[in-house]
């Protein structure tokens, strides 16, 4: 049983854990481009630490000599698409979105130039769903109405469950076919409930099943856990406790898993934290009861969530060995004020941290997608990226990639038949960035699609 000290059979257990599952390794500061990522129209710079441009960017290109997606009307077999995500969190969802679909239109860049009919090209509007439902299907109406009362062919988003719910709930009376990059919850899986989402992320349920595969490769049995009380959290903390708790057997042995605590934090109508929960939620921890207590905390939110939670933490000086486990809505992303949030560590001693993510195979097309994308952004004079900006950017690419040839394999005057277009989504269920199958078929071992990793020395 887990208490505060780590057993010596689960000590034995961690180079062989690490070994199978250490994938994935984050730091700090963001990655170093190197010459072998860096774009034709760019190079590694040494002073910059980076791929800058390589000339002076001209005039940008248009697909063909065509005026500019908010220049044309909708005429013809042009395709609409809505990008509905969380454009405050993901600061750089609007320019990779708007990227990839100039990319897709350009048809001599050199990156999927054959997947557009001749003819065809994509239009494109981008809204801020926030991480609620309330405002994604806001965002949805504003958009029909300001397109003349017609719908988009297709949405991708959104980031969060709740704003994909609700926004799928809309856009499937239109017909709209949704295919969401990040959101998580099973329900979403209920096709007689949301027929026309689609999505190029696991469900909870494949991130729960990690989850345990992780905690019995370190042989606990008993954790506690924090969650906040947004959809996403809460389905996730639902979906774990079911594959957790009680009796089992299976190849880490004979177990039965316990919750040695459980509380759900409050999220204000403003999306922040609320503080007095986070309080209320540490001080219930039975920290002075080691034989009922666990120095594992699971804890489940969003990154903007997430990091408010572990600097309050800090600031009371909570249990300072606790092993904090995130999940990928936080593990491997960075803290907002991150000068603000390493204040409250100290220098010499800090919580461990262990991280569960999907795993991104950066190969041949994760690459030849990364030097195109340098490329444009060298043409218009910005600041070329050094990497895919994490495995959300990667699969927000993939939902665009398999929205479109739906939609392109459709006939034009079925676009808005969520039916029709479904169809073709379903045929094509294979990440061409990621390079992962979009099922996560149970076939597959959980290992070789989600990896533990090291979450940042915070005070490093």
């Amino acid at each position: 049983m887990w208490t505060f000290k780590m057993s010596s059979k689960a000590k034995d257990k961690l180079p062989l854990l690490f070994a199978l599952v250490y994938c994935l390794s984050f730091s700090v500061l963001p990655s170093i481009a190197t010459s072998a990522v860096c774009g034709p129209s760019t190079f590694y710079d040494d002073t910059n630490d980076g791929c800058i441009c390589n000339t002076d960017p001209p005039q940008r290109r248009r697909s063909n000599g065509e005026p500019g997606n908010r220049e044309r009307k909708l005429v013809n077999d042009n395709i609409r698409l809505l990008g509905l995500f969380d454009t405050e969190s993901w600061d750089w969802g609007e320019e990779l979105f708007n990227y990839t679909l100039s990319m897709i239109n350009d048809r001599n860049d050199g990156w999927q130039d054959d997947i557009m009919g001749n003819g065809t090209f994509l239009e494109w509007d981008v809204k801020n769903s926030a991480c609620d439902g309330t405002t994604a299907s806001r965002a949805y109406w504003a958009d029909r109405t300001d397109n003349d009362d017609i719908p988009p062919h297709g949405l991708v988003g959104c980031r969060c469950s709740a704003a994909s719910i609700s926004s799928a709930n809309v856009a499937g009376l239109d017909g709209v076919t949704q295919v969401s990059p990040a959101s998580t919850a099973k329900e979403l899986s209920d096709k007689s409930q949301y027929p026309f989402f689609a999505r190029t992320v696991a469900s909870n349920l494949f991130l729960s099943k990690a989850i345990v595969a992780t905690f019995r490769g370190f042989n606990w049995d008993r954790v506690s856990i924090l969650q906040t009380d947004t959809k996403f959290s809460t389905g996730l903390s639902t979906d774990f406790q079911q594959l957790w708790t009680g009796e089992h057997d299976d190849e880490s042995g004979i177990w039965e898993g316990d919750i040695a605590y459980s509380h759900s934090i409050v999220i204000n109508q403003d999306e922040t934290v609320n503080e007095e929960s986070v309080r209320r939620a540490l001080n219930g921890v039975p920290t002075d009861d080691p034989i009922n207590n666990s120095r594992v905390i699971l804890l489940i939110a969003h990154d903007q969530h997430a990091f408010s939670v572990l600097k309050t933490a800090a600031e009371m000086k909570f249990q300072p060995d606790t092993i904090w486990i995130g999940v990928d809505a936080w593990s491997n992303r960075y803290p907002s004020n991150m000068e603000d949030f390493m204040s409250v560590f100290p220098s010499d001693d800090h919580p461990g941290y262990l991280g569960i993510t999907p795993y991104l195979k950066k190969n041949d097309d994760n690459l030849n997608f990364l030097s195109t994308l340098q490329e444009a952004q060298c043409r218009d004079g910005n600041m070329p990226w050094p990497e895919v900006p994490g495995h959300a950017a990667a699969q927000m690419v993939d939902s665009i990639l398999a929205l479109v040839r739906a939609l392109v394999a459709t006939p034009s005057k079925e676009r808005r038949n969520g039916t029709a277009v479904m169809s073709h989504v379903s045929n094509d269920y294979y990440y061409i960035v990621t390079s992962e199958n979009v099922t996560f078929r149970l076939s597959l071992p959980l290992i070789h699609n989600f990896c533990s990793h090291n979450f940042p020395r915070l005070a490093a």
